[in-house]
Parts: C-alpha cells; sequence; structure tokens
C-alpha cells in the first residue's frame, strides 16, 4: 500500500508538469495545486532541516553532557586537592606556631643570658675599682712601712755606734747591760729583716696587682671574664682532683679505679638503657649524667629561670649532648657555655627514657594509698616507701627531687609552683601520671627536710666535686 503523501507529491510533481507545459490552460484548479504542492515541499523541507536539528542537538546534548561529566571529574580532583591544601596548611600552621613558642622561649632566654652578661661587666668594673683602691691603699702601707724600716735603720746605726761595754760576771749570772743590747740588736735586725721581707713581697703583689689592672683595662670584658674563669677553673680542678682522692678512700665510688679512664672503658649507648646497670658500668652511686646535670642545674641557679623544666630547648644542642654522653657517658659541662632549658631537657629525657621508670610500678599501688592517707602521717608513709626503693632508685629520686623542691620554692620567680612541677614530673618519674602519685611527689617537693637525710653522704659528698666544677652565675 502506498502513502498517501507519496501519491500527493506525485500528483502535485504531474500537475506541475502539466502547468508547466502549457500554463494558459490550466485553471484555479491548478493554481490551488500549485499552492498545495509549494505548502507541501516547504513542509517537507522544514521537516528535514527539524530531523537534523534535532539529531545536531542530540549530539550536542551528548557532548554537552560529556563535557558536564568531565567538569564534574575535574571538580572532585580540585576538592580532593583543597582538601590536601588545607592539610598541608593546618600542618605548617602547626609547625610554625610550635616554632614560634620555641623561638619566643629561646629568645627569653637569650635576653637573660644577655642581661646576666651585662650585670656580670657590671661587676667586674666595680671589681676593677675596688682592685684600684686596694692597690692605692697597699702603695700608702708600703710608704709607712719603708718610714718605719728607715727609722730602724737609724735606730740599728746609732745602737750599733754606741761604745761598747765590757762585761762583768755577777753572782747571779744575770744578764749584763752589753748583753742587753746585743739582744735587741738582734731583735731589731730579725725585724727589719722580716720587714724587708715583706715589703718585698708586698711590691711583688702589688707589681703582679697592677699588671693584672693593666691586662685588664687593655682587654675587652669577654676576654676578661674568659681569663678569670679559666683562673677558677684550674683551682677547682686542682681542689676536686685532692676531694676525689678523699672520696675514693671513703668508697663515695664503688672502685678504686682511675677516673681519667671513663671515656676509654665507657661503651655506649647511655640513653634508653638500665640506671642500675648504668651506674654498675660506670662504677658510681647514681649514673653520672643525673649528678652532673643536677650540679650543673644547682650552681648555676636554673631552678630560678622562668618556665624552667617546661619551656623547649634548642634541639640542635639537646641532641649534640644526647650524642655526647651516649659516645662518653660522662661530660664535663663547666667546658662550653650551656642555656639552662637545655640542660633541664637533657635530664627530663634520659629520666624520661629509663626502663621501668624512677619509681618501678610495683611501688605505684603504696604510693596510691599514701595519697589517701591523713596529711599528718603522710611524710613517714613517704619515708618508708622511699627507703623501701632500690638504692640507685632512691638516690636518683631524692637528689632529682631536691632540686625539683628549690624549683617550686623560687615559684615566685620561674612561674613554677609544687603542683605545676609534679604535674610535669610525675608522668616522667612514675612513668603514670595518676592524680594520686602527682599528689604524692607535690607533698615531698613543698617540703622536702623529712626526707634529706635519706640521700646518702656518697652521693652527697660527689654531687659537691660536680658543683666545684661548674663556675658560678653572673652576680645580679
Amino acid at each position: 500500500m502506498s502513502d498517501p503523501e507519496d501519491s500527493n507529491e506525485e500528483d502535485a510533481y504531474s500537475e506541475t508538469s502539466v502547468h508547466s507545459e502549457d500554463d494558459e490552460e490550466c485553471g484555479a484548479d491548478c493554481i490551488h495545486k500549485k499552492k498545495q504542492y509549494k505548502i507541501l515541499t516547504m513542509f517537507i523541507t522544514y521537516q528535514a532541516e527539524a530531523e537534523k536539528e534535532s539529531e545536531d542537538s542530540k549530539d550536542k546534548i551528548e557532548k554537552q553532557q560529556q563535557d558536564i561529566e568531565d567538569l564534574k571529574s575535574q571538580l572532585d580532583q580540585l576538592e580532593e586537592e583543597i582538601i590536601e591544601k588545607e592539610d598541608v596548611i593546618s600542618s605548617l600552621e602547626t609547625t610554625l606556631n610550635n616554632e614560634k613558642r620555641e623561638n619566643i622561649g629561646t629568645l627569653t632566654t637569650l635576653m637573660q643570658e644577655i642581661e646576666y652578661m651585662e650585670k656580670g661587666n657590671s661587676q667586674l668594673e666595680e671589681e676593677k675599682n675596688a682592685l684600684v683602691i686596694q692597690v692605692e691603699q697597699q702603695s700608702r702601707e708600703m710608704k709607712e712601712k719603708d718610714e718605719r724600716i728607715r727609722s730602724l735603720e737609724a735606730q740599728l746605726n746609732e745602737m750599733t755606734s754606741a761604745p761598747k761595754i765590757v762585761s762583768q760576771p755577777s753572782r747571779d749570772d744575770e744578764p749584763t747591760p752589753l748583753s742587753d743590747i746585743l739582744n735587741k740588736v738582734t731583735r731589731i735586725e730579725n725585724l727589719l729583716q722580716e720587714n724587708l721581707m715583706t715589703s718585698e713581697q708586698e711590691k711583688k703583689n702589688m707589681q703582679d696587682m697592677k699588671k693584672q689592672l693593666d691586662a685588664q683595662r687593655s682587654k675587652n670584658t669577654d676576654k676578661s671574664v674568659s681569663l678569670l674563669q679559666n683562673s677558677i677553673s684550674a683551682m677547682l680542678a686542682k681542689k676536686t682532683e685532692e676531694k676525689v682522692k678523699g672520696l675514693m678512700g671513703r668508697g663515695a665510688f664503688r672502685s678504686s679505679r682511675d677516673p681519667s679512664k671513663d671515656e676509654e672503658t665507657w661503651r655506649g649507648p647511655l640513653f634508653g638503657e638500665n640506671m642500675e646497670e648504668v651506674a654498675e658500668r660506670q662504677q658510681a652511686l647514681i649514673p653520672k649524667i643525673i649528678l652532673e646535670t643536677v650540679a650543673w642545674m644547682r650552681q648555676k641557679e636554673g631552678y630560678r629561670q622562668i618556665g624552667v623544666f617546661v619551656l623547649p630547648a634548642l634541639s640542635k644542642q639537646l641532641k649534640g649532648l644526647r650524642d655526647e654522653y651516649d659516645e662518653k657517658g660522662s661530660v664535663d659541662l663547666s667546658v662550653n657555655r650551656h642555656l639552662v632549658h637545655v640542660i633541664a631537657a637533657l635530664l627530663k629525657s634520659y629520666l624520661k627514657e629509663i626502663p621501668g621508670s624512677v619509681i618501678p610500678q610495683k611501688f605505684h599501688a603504696s604510693a596510691t594509698l599514701i595519697a589517701d592517707a591523713p596529711h599528718q602521717q603522710q611524710s613517714a608513709k613517704i619515708r618508708d616507701l622511699v627507703q623501701s626503693l632500690p638504692q640507685v632508685h632512691r638516690d636518683t629520686f631524692l637528689i632529682v627531687s631536691q632540686l625539683l623542691s628549690q624549683v617550686a620554692a623560687n615559684h615566685s620567680v620561674n612561674n613554677m609552683d609544687a603542683a605545676h612541677t609534679s604535674k610535669v614530673f610525675t608522668p616522667i618519674l612514675f612513668g603514670n601520671d595518676s592524680k594520686k602519685l602527682q599528689k604524692v611527689l607535690e607533698r615531698v617537693l613543698n617540703d622536702f627536710k623529712p626526707f634529706e637525710d635519706l640521700l646518702s653522704g656518697d652521693v652527697r659528698g660527689a654531687i659537691a666535686i660536680e658543683e666545684e666544677k661548674v663556675p658560678p652565675p653572673a652576680p645580679f
């Protein structure tokens, strides 16, 4: 069956052909068919164009949908990148804040050190002025002694030029006038000789003092301080050697080995090792790093430093000291200049890394019960607990607690009261941040006197020796 539209198209075409052959014979009916054909042709053309446009639109829509999918994929990638960058920015902000706090702490410490140096320079200038006054005073004394010597010489000349008297023995064998004169002459000669020797010595001392004064004036303050420290260090080294010999005889160390050979016999590492084994290897009552750092903090009055044991230390200096202790086992902290926060962080890090902690876990239950005991009974119970600790652990706990009690006693200066200090050190000494254990440590730091006698005399002597090695802080 044929399509009506096709037949109409054929009729229109045939009519058009007829009309084209003979337009004159075509009437109204022919014109009407022409119009229909024209309309039909336009409709078919429009329909074809519409179908083509529809297909093009479909292609465009599909392409646009594909573009949208691509854009969505790109948007997802951008969102992931934004999240990653936000994480990086957050991490950088945290790092910058930490570095900022560290730099602020370091800057504060450096400013305080500069202030100490300035005050030390002022003190040195005062000492110079006092030395000048002393030299002038000794000059006046020398002049007076010179006048006295000249007077004695005149008396001696008068007595030696006097006529000799022949002595006659008396019945009672009493000294004759001549013997009196000779005795006086002898005494005067002795006195004169002593005064001459004293005068010569004082002249020499004055010359030395003048030389020192000239040297101090010719050099800048730093060099003068360095010379003074070297002189003090030499004197302290000599005294230390004598005390070490005395302590060796009393048993301050566990053998009579030569302390100078420690570096040769030490085999690291030090950090993270059993505390009793370290003391045994070093042939000492407690690890030397504890003696040396605590003595340094006490001698330098580091317990007065603002934020001590809390503010961060210079990581490079801290790592250098850790490596040196791991290598040598013992370090002379008086040789180089160190910041308080570096030594404080060194002590904290060593105590924190002790296996099993300073107060082993088996003693924690007893310590917790002490926190619940009446206040007037706590000191006695803490004494019993401390006495039950192994020797190395007991002496370490006491020597560190004694230093921390000094920190708490200076809370008006360093902003570190007993509660704050115990909060910092409870997890370090006990390996546990229990509130009750913190309360026990706070009790010890608030009043250390009831526990002072528990510290062995040998450890006291050893830390006194270490303190003498460290130069005192710059005067205020």
